[in-house]
């Protein structure tokens, strides 16, 4: 048996699609759907129930907690982490049988993808980061969209509930220690219909996914990311110092460095395709890292439901 476990919190707008996609998708294969709701205030659990999945009730604790929890009650010798405002293609579970018959060691994997964008998206973040992560290289498997077994998952000690992000990074880092497989599949095609759509919501996304980042010095100090967005945070200021107290030119050197850095990260996270492309990905890349760096500063919470992006 498969057990789908979706970690939920007000995803009314979101919720109905994503167990219909499942239904599709497994037909007559043995599967249960957990959704482990995080103290929702809409329909949420009512639709959810209606369409069949078991509901459980776990507010006010992480999301973290809320995918241990649907494992914990779950049935399956397969898990497969899915988020609310992710549907799959009708052809996914062609794609795992496929994955299962060819995979070394059954017991000990995890598997999946990045989600991809439905094709109606059009903002200009959607197709100037989003659709970009889609070639992206990773060393983690996002838990929108992460499969493994329970023997695999109790192996590595579930996730890591002290986490309110990054709680995915973490377990595939601690299944790498373990020697266990990660193997990402394009093929297990997978849609995130929550991604932000505005400016505004994207920078308050890598505010809150950020946080990992500075919860302490160690964790600072390993993490690209933050080196890189403080690195792109003493240029900005460099920058408008320079401009507002300098009669020279001299705010040019900072600002090419700025312009350096954000699109060689940009060539090197997403490779070249295009120069317009290029320097697109290079100013949502200037936003991600303001953000990143914004981190520190604001509120330890999630964004605002993602149905509002």
């Amino acid at each position: 048996m498969i057990s789908f476990i979706i970690p939920a919190l007000n995803e009314e707008s979101n919720i109905q699609v994503c167990i219909r996609s499942i239904r599709l998708a497994m037909q007559t294969k043995a599967h249960e759907i957990i959704v482990v709701d995080n103290g929702s205030d809409d329909r949420t659990v009512s639709v959810a129930s209606a369409m069949g999945a078991r509901c459980l009730s776990k507010p006010n604790v992480n999301v973290s907690e809320l995918r241990n929890t649907g494992v914990l009650h779950s049935l399956g010798t397969n898990l497969v982490f899915i988020d609310a405002d992710v549907y799959l293609s009708k052809d996914w579970l062609f794609e795992f049988k496929n994955f299962l018959r060819n995979v070394f060691d059954k017991r000990y994997f995890i598997t999946g993808s990045r989600c991809l964008l439905p094709d109606s998206s059009s903002s200009f973040i959607e197709k100037n980061w989003f659709s970009n992560l889609e070639n992206s290289n990773s060393s983690y498997i996002n838990s929108g969209h992460l499969i493994t077994t329970k023997k695999c998952f109790q192996k590595i000690g579930g996730f890591n509930r002290k986490l309110e992000t990054a709680e995915d990074y973490d377990f595939c880092l601690r299944a790498s220690q373990l020697k266990i497989d990660i193997l990402e599949n394009k093929k297990l095609i997978a849609y995130h219909t929550g991604y932000p759509t505005t400016i505004k919501n994207f920078f308050l996304r890598e505010c809150w996914h950020g946080k990992n980042d500075i919860s302490s010095f160690r964790n600072f100090i390993n993490s690209k990311t933050a080196l890189a967005s403080i690195t792109n945070s003493i240029l900005v200021v460099y920058f408008m110092a320079s401009a507002i107290f300098k009669s020279s030119y001299e705010f040019l050197i900072p600002l090419l460095l700025i312009i350096i850095l954000t699109i060689s990260l940009s060539i090197i996270k997403f490779k070249f395709r295009s120069l317009p492309n290029t320097i697109s990905t290079a100013i949502c890349f200037e936003i991600y890292l303001l953000a990143r760096s914004a981190s520190f500063f604001t509120p330890n919470r999630r964004p605002a439901a993602r149905s509002n992006n």
